[in-house]
């Protein structure tokens, strides 16, 4: 009988908890390997998230593969034919991005230095603790960071939002000057077009 509970955790709050962990996703850290180390984040996180830890364990795996894939499609999309048709990015895309610069060496072509957080604590063993953690998640506060990127998430783009960036890159080739001109001219199109003739 297979577990549906993998499903109902709340993707978006996973990703700003797992990002608190460095020693999740760096292999480089020296908690990586630590499995009971880790296992206590796993549960800690479950217990905030109100879903079992293995669930949210493994629903970290399949998010962290499927970067990973969009991001081998996205290399080999630029090193190949400029062709064919260009299918929306994955949803998450944008936000797991911090795990760049933790890809391994068959992840990435680039592997980038940054300096490492001091790993965190584990948390306190499960036990009459545990409602103060339930508390605790239903009364969590977000930092700033991890409220921009649920902002960043939940923010729905509308067709003209997208219609309109995708001038983006063609205002970019032309030249400072050129460029001047276009962000002149469009102002003055748009109130032609709703005020004029």
């Amino acid at each position: 009988m297979a577990d549906t509970s993998v499903g109902k955790v709340p993707v978006e709050r996973l990703i700003v908890l797992v990002t608190e962990h460095v020693e999740i996703y760096d292999m480089s850290n020296r908690l990586y390997h630590n499995t009971h180390h880790k296992e206590s984040i796993w549960r800690q996180i479950g217990l905030i998230l109100g879903c079992p830890w293995e669930a949210c364990k493994a629903k970290w795996k399949y998010l962290r593969d499927m970067y990973r894939r969009q991001r081998k499609d996205q290399r080999e999309k630029k090193s190949g034919s400029e062709g064919g048709i260009d299918k929306r990015p994955w949803k998450y895309l944008g936000i797991l991005s911090f795990l760049d610069p933790h890809a391994t060496m068959d992840d990435s072509v680039h592997s980038i230095a940054i300096p490492r957080r001091q790993p965190t604590p584990p948390p306190p063993p499960p036990g009459p603790t545990r409602v103060s953690w339930r508390r605790r998640s239903q009364e969590s506060t977000v930092s700033p960071y991890q409220q921009r990127l649920l902002e960043t998430i939940d923010k729905e783009q509308d067709e003209h939002e997208l219609f309109l960036l995708s001038f983006a890159p063609a205002l970019r080739r032309l030249e400072p000057r050129k460029q001047a001109m276009v962000r002149m001219r469009l102002p003055t199109l748009f109130f032609d077009v709703e005020f004029g003739e």
